[in-house]
């Protein structure tokens, strides 16, 4: 057992997600917005660093009212984390580095924008929340919550190449990165509309979606075929008809293992229980619901025999517990593994390469 943050000088939380061919993981802090590379080490070995990251905001209008400090644009200025010299360590373990208070619970970036989550650095926030891996090229994306935008970074540079923006009313273009100096970058946002939470590549590749929350609740979904990130492009929108209003709210996803089923846990507010959206990938519409699941349903995973799909819920209100079972392609219910205590995340163990992209590589 070894600690990550006393052998390299970084300790982050929550997101960790591993590389599609398992040579290494990153981990992503949305209270410190840092993002971490790291190798895998085997034996005898310790874990490096491989690259990471910093991201601040710089609003447009940073005095005014707090809400404009996002929502009238800014720059998210990108920087490259560097050893000391003395040590050789990062200088980023414990609570060192934090923005904010505590975690940004889900939606939480209104308590962010309305000036009621305390913290050192509130205002540079971008909510670096999650670094997802495309399953066949080498890039990684890292979301920014406050913005629902994703950062492409191409793990043969180690650079940020590419930024895309989830919510409607956005460019469908990618965004440009410009490089300002060696180990620093800026990518301008003119028009942000709404925050984000999570996101995920389809097993195949070729799709990418983000949920968008607080000010709008759909979901994005991106052509990601390309190897050059600068060339995805948001082609459609979905939005199932229940998404009104504040809430209910997209929260983690999932897919089927064959790419044809995006499986959406649909967060509602307490107490009332969750709700599971099945959507066609191929016409981005809904095909199933499964009503009050659970409270605060969290994130889903698929049987890699492809025959089950497993939802975990209470995640904060800690009122019930447990696992959720459906069949993933008749759409049944099976039933229920209950548990005790509240549940953030889940995944079933890949035995080998080919289940790993369908595992916590791809979303979250």
């Amino acid at each position: 057992l070894e600690n990550v943050a006393e052998t390299t000088g970084i300790g982050l939380g929550v997101h960790t997600v591993i590389f599609p061919d398992a040579s290494g993981f990153t981990v992503a802090d949305g209270q410190k917005d840092v993002v971490a590379f790291f190798n895998r080490a085997t034996g005898n070995q310790k874990t490096t660093v491989i690259d990471a990251f910093r991201f601040d905001w710089r609003g447009n209008e940073p005095d005014g009212v707090l809400e404009d400090n996002w929502f009238k644009g800014g720059t998210v200025r990108v920087s490259r984390l560097v050893k000391a010299p003395d040590t050789g360590l990062y200088d980023y373990r414990g609570v060192r580095g934090n923005k904010l208070d505590w975690e940004m619970v889900p939606m939480g970036e209104y308590l962010a924008y309305s000036g009621q989550l305390p913290g050192d650095s509130v205002k540079t926030l971008t909510g670096a929340d999650n670094c997802v891996h495309h399953p066949i090229h080498p890039l990684s994306l890292v979301t920014l919550r406050m913005f629902a935008v994703g950062v492409v970074i191409d793990r043969t540079t180690m650079e940020p190449v590419a930024c895309i923006s989830s919510p409607d009313g956005t460019t469908k273009e990618s965004i440009p990165v410009k490089k300002i100096a060696d180990g620093i970058w800026d990518i301008k946002l003119d028009n942000v509309v709404s925050s984000g939470h999570e996101c995920g590549f389809g097993p195949h590749g070729k799709w990418f979606t983000m949920t968008n929350n607080t000010r709008q609740n759909s979901m994005g979904v991106f052509d990601c075929a390309d190897r050059d990130p600068r060339n995805w492009k948001r082609v459609t929108e979905f939005k199932d008809s229940h998404w009104v209003g504040a809430t209910p709210s997209p929260f983690h996803i999932t897919y089927s293992m064959d790419g044809s089923k995006m499986f959406v846990s649909e967060l509602h507010r307490k107490p009332a229980k969750s709700a599971i959206v099945v959507v066609d990938t191929n016409t981005w519409t809904t095909i199933k619901r499964f009503e009050n699941v659970g409270v605060d349903l969290q994130t889903m995973h698929v049987t890699y025999d492809g025959k089950y799909v497993l939802a975990i819920f209470s995640g904060f209100q800690r009122l019930e517990g447990g696992t959720f079972i459906a069949t993933q392609d008749t759409l049944e219910p099976v039933g229920y593994i209950p548990n005790f205590g509240g549940h953030h995340d889940c995944v079933i163990v890949p035995r080998n390469n080919e289940e790993l992209i369908h595992s916590r590589c791809t979303t979250v």
